[in-house]
């Protein structure tokens, strides 16, 4: 059943309006259900039982039709779903797979052996487009452990280990690292699309390009109302596809960089910030924030045009579950996970950019945001199935 949320609006005067939400049931939805197309795939049914399954992206593709793609990694092969096509599989002859990334749209794969191999190479890139697969060392000279990597759409990654970090370029070549660079003790590591804009914490906030050249230093002194434990990221921050948004969740609120310039834009610093994420051209930006006062207990999530982020802190959303914003379209409609700590259950969300909610999903146990996403224009969305028991099962929105 297809079911929205009780909103109430509430005005306080004098101050910015707000929306409160009040998830405290809800109704079916009775208007626009014409609209609505609702459909699955089973990614389970395609696997074997002895499978495990490392990663799962879904990504639409940017055309009318805006195409569903699904590339799947498990510890045998990589798989392929398109609408409208035959699967097709990839095998990975045997390569031992630790962890496994993917770039955004799902054209690279990239499996990291960890200390299942000897020695380097211990990463292999697979091309889910051509089939080509290369080994090659995401981290020359490093430790044997699995990295945090980046994987971008060009084929090229950055990678973290600790203190350091490795900039390779779309034919595999180290093209950068943590001493090139000038970075000291880099966490956070966060790129874009296509590698142009990587972003680090690291005595302030660093931006550099894909072969290490500095963007940009903001240092944490040069910020009125950040400092100390305040100034640390709470997760590692969101970008726009090309980089030219960066949002920085952090223990004290929000910060809107610069990508091109490195240059602050704006800071949320009301609540304690939590997740978040930019559309592709940066045209909105959504992210949850804590309020931990004068309400404790309750959270807010606040979806705004990058105008009005920039005029002052943008209208929000007051919930009693928490979000977790997990993509924008380029209009403003955000897909958002709410997660309920009281009852441990999660439910999908899309809200269009006034804060209006389109759809509601069933309940299902524990927050479940792997592998959801929205297309460019918001038209389509996809997530986990809310069947009980069924796993890999993905519900497809057509609103």
């Amino acid at each position: 059943m297809i079911q929205c949320i009780w909103l109430a609006a509430t005005i306080i005067a004098g101050t910015t309006p707000s929306l409160e939400v009040l998830i405290s049931h809800t109704q079916s939805w009775q208007s626009s259900v014409a609209s609505v197309d609702i459909s699955s795939f089973d990614l389970g049914a395609l696997l074997a039982e002895d499978e495990c399954v490392q990663l799962v992206n879904n990504s639409f593709a940017d055309t009318s039709d805006e195409t569903l793609r699904t590339v799947a990694c498990t510890d045998k092969r990589v798989v392929v779903l398109t609408e409208g096509e035959v699967t097709r599989t990839i095998a990975l002859g045997g390569f031992p797979v630790f962890a496994a990334y993917s770039s955004p749209s799902g054209r690279y794969v990239v499996v990291h052996a960890g200390h299942n191999l000897p020695s380097e190479p211990r990463a292999m890139r697979i091309n889910t487009e051509t089939g080509e697969k290369v080994e090659f060392s995401t981290h020359p000279d490093g430790p044997p452990d699995a990295p945090w990597l980046q994987v971008h759409d060009d084929g090229s990654t950055a990678a973290r280990i600790g203190d350091d970090v490795w900039l390779l370029d779309e034919d595999l070549n180290l093209v950068g690292n943590s001493e090139t660079i000038g970075l000291k003790h880099p966490t956070y590591l966060s790129s874009s699309e296509n590698g142009q804009v990587n972003f680090v914490f690291d005595d302030g906030y660093k931006l550099f390009d894909g072969h290490g050249g500095m963007i940009g230093h903001l240092l944490v002194e040069g910020i009125e109302g950040v400092g100390g434990a305040s100034s640390v990221p709470t997760s590692h921050p969101e970008m726009s596809s090309d980089g030219s948004i960066v949002l920085v969740p952090l223990h004290c609120g929000q910060l809107l960089i610069d990508g091109i310039s490195g240059r602050l834009l704006a800071k949320d610093l009301n609540y304690g910030g939590q997740t978040g994420c930019v559309s592709s051209g940066g045209e909105y930006i959504a992210y949850t924030q804590d309020a931990l006062a004068p309400a404790p207990g309750a959270w807010f999530l606040q979806i705004a045009e990058k105008a009005s982020f920039l005029d002052g802190r943008p209208p929000s959303v007051r919930l009693s579950v928490r979000p977790h914003p997990i993509a924008l379209a380029r209009d403003g409609t955000t897909l958002v996970g709410v997660f309920d700590t009281s009852t441990n259950t999660t439910k999908y969300m899309v809200l269009d950019h006034e804060l209006t909610p389109i759809y509601l999903s069933e309940t299902m146990c524990g927050m479940q945001g792997y592998g959801a996403d929205i297309s460019e224009t918001g038209r389509r969305v996809v997530h986990q199935s809310t069947e009980s028991g069924v796993r890999w099962r993905f519900t497809v929105i057509g609103l």
